[in-house]
């Protein structure tokens, strides 16, 4: 079965995904792919096939674009597919003439995405919808969005969940190697100043949009009660860390930020992860929960669940982690304190945390998922 999959990008945390799929004995893949952001680099692998084709962007007033990527439309024809997976975004102008092409060639087309914009309204929202009707079956990131496209009267045996994961088995590999070398970790957290009963850690690319100063602020109330605590972030994004720097600069709080940049090595990032107590990424949380609960982090966010992506619907407040009122700078004082002064229960936390990712949100879900949704319109076709 050739099953081919076009993407924006192909970055690092996807190859666990597509290595086992293409492993999958029925199963001939290849990803199509281009380059989107130069923070989110394409790492390119010999597991599986994968071929580079740009992205035409176009601009409308400056205030819109849209894209038109080849491979939506070619790879819909049965010379090169038996069953193609699209990127489900309304700015390619490539996604609906591609869908109705693999219609008409009997070709079963599944959608990838959210579901959903974090901007939506109704006019996006009822296209959308459209869309996804005129596709074979459709993927999402979470349960929550399955239930509610459900609700609005879509096939239910035509929704299939991937709960997004990354490899966790990087992650152990790199706990493994730390805790074999423990005076070296204990060396590098003296040297860095990192106390680890009072340490928190953002992982990710910094935008505005994620609210790293509220986190900031939220140190400069805390450095009373806790004089020894940090926050270290790991990630790229030049022009927010230049004023975040400033902030933390005018706030009193610069010797207590670690800036570590942008990291691509799991070894290099998990002396950062195993150095911290607590996670927290204020809004707009994807994938990187995953990979704080990979180490075991509790995660707090905010409770706006309309500002985060699909992966906040893993976090169980008071189980694995806990939620803030949104626009409160009090109630993520409130919670952070409430975390590092309770031992017990960030403990609790944490084991909750790790078995989140073990049982729950894992590449052999992710996987499950994928296999369930492309099986399903190729048989039922074949039946025919």
């Amino acid at each position: 079965m050739r099953v081919n999959i076009q993407q924006p990008a192909l970055p690092n945390y996807r190859h666990a995904l597509f290595k086992q799929l293409s492993k999958q004995v029925d199963i001939d893949l290849c990803v199509y792919y281009s380059s989107v952001d130069h923070t989110l680099p394409n790492v390119v692998t010999n597991d599986y096939k994968s071929k580079y084709y740009p992205i035409h962007r176009f601009h409308i007033f400056k205030k819109y674009y849209f894209l038109w990527h080849s491979p939506q439309w070619f790879c819909s024809s049965k010379v090169v597919s038996d069953v193609v997976i699209l990127s489900w975004d309304l700015h390619y102008l490539s996604l609906l003439p591609s869908i109705l092409r693999a219609r008409f060639n009997r070709i079963p087309v599944i959608l990838w995405g959210h579901g959903f914009s974090k901007n939506d309204n109704w006019f996006k929202s009822n296209i959308r919808r459209w869309v996804s009707k005129l596709s074979s079956s459709i993927i999402l990131y979470d349960y929550h969005t399955a239930e509610a496209y459900i609700k609005l009267g879509f096939n239910n045996s035509r929704i299939f969940v991937a709960p997004n994961s990354i490899d966790q088995s990087v992650i152990s590999m790199s706990k493994k190697y730390w805790g074999q070398c423990e005076s070296k970790l204990q060396s590098f957290q003296k040297e860095n100043k990192i106390d680890t009963e009072a340490t928190i850690v953002y992982i990710g690319r910094v935008y505005f949009e994620n609210r790293l100063d509220t986190l900031i602020r939220a140190l400069s109330r805390m450095k009373c009660n806790f004089p020894s605590i940090k926050l270290i972030v790991i990630g790229a994004g030049d022009i927010e860390i230049a004023k975040l720097k400033s902030l933390s600069e005018r706030i009193g709080v610069s010797e207590n930020i670690l800036w570590a940049g942008a990291i691509y090595n799991e070894q290099d990032i998990a002396k950062w992860m195993l150095s911290s107590t607590i996670f927290c990424y204020p809004e707009n949380i994807g994938l990187s929960i995953m990979h704080a609960f990979g180490y075991g982090l509790p995660v707090i966010a905010s409770d706006n669940i309309k500002s985060h992506n699909p992966e906040i619907h893993s976090l169980k407040p008071n189980i694995n982690g806990l939620l803030y009122e949104n626009n409160s700078l009090d109630s993520l004082v409130s919670t952070l304190t409430k975390v590092l002064s309770d031992k017990i229960h960030c403990k609790v936390l944490s084991k909750n945390a790790l078995e989140t990712v073990e049982q729950e949100f894992n590449i052999n879900q992710m996987v499950f998922g994928f296999k369930q949704a492309i099986d399903y319109p190729y048989f039922k076709k074949n039946e025919q």
